[in-house]
């Protein structure tokens, strides 16, 4: 059985089968949005450079019964409309491929503030043993977004670490998980980090 996960392993399809479970996800996560209360976009400004970020703030119209639901419902949809923008403005951009990254985001009453950069992102190779609890992500970004794609790397660990290595409870969202890192490498354009989970 060994041999056969090993040769699995060498000719790319535990790769291939975690890249789709990983694309699967995503889809789930995409059907599972959270519907945003209304709101509308009362202060836009974006940052010199072209990298595609701005500051932001967003107004609700009423007061949420539950205001960290309702910022992440309205940060989701926010969200999907800068990737929009994004693949409007920038010939051969797949939505698919793009991210957002939030950065100092805070909740003042009706109002929510923060940064958003919009990350061009392709995962080149996922690999993780859940026996070992040890893995590697690997991610092509744009050259000028190094800091934003290590955040948004690291939160996909730690997102990997929480589904993979806790025992979940029905409809509840599993606590957070620790990973270590085990080293940073970055090649051009692509970011290698390896991971030992908890």
């Amino acid at each position: 059985m060994a041999a056969k996960l090993k040769e699995m392993e060498d000719s790319g399809k535990i790769d291939a089968m975690l890249r789709r479970q990983a694309a699967a996800k995503l889809q789930r996560q995409e059907a599972a949005k959270l519907r945003a209360p209304a709101h509308r976009v009362a202060k836009l400004a974006y940052d010199a450079g072209g990298d595609f970020a701005c500051r932001f703030t967003l107004e609700l119209q009423e007061m949420p019964l539950d205001p960290d639901k309702a910022k992440l419902a309205v940060l989701q949809e926010f969200g999907e409309s800068l990737k929009e923008e994004y693949t409007g403005s920038v010939s051969g951009a797949n939505q698919m491929s793009l991210a957002v990254n939030y950065a100092d985001v805070k909740m003042d009453g009706k109002l929510i503030h923060g940064h958003a950069t919009v990350l061009a992102m392709s995962i080149v190779s996922l690999s993780y043993d859940a026996n070992a609890r040890r893995g590697k992500l690997s991610v092509r970004f744009n050259a000028w977004q190094e800091k934003e794609a290590r955040e948004w790397i690291r939160k996909n660990i730690e997102e990997l670490a929480r589904d993979k290595n806790i025992a979940l409870a029905s409809g509840q969202r599993p606590p957070e998980a620790t990973y270590y890192s085990l080293g940073e490498k970055i090649d051009g354009n692509v970011m290698t980090i390896e991971f030992k989970t908890e």
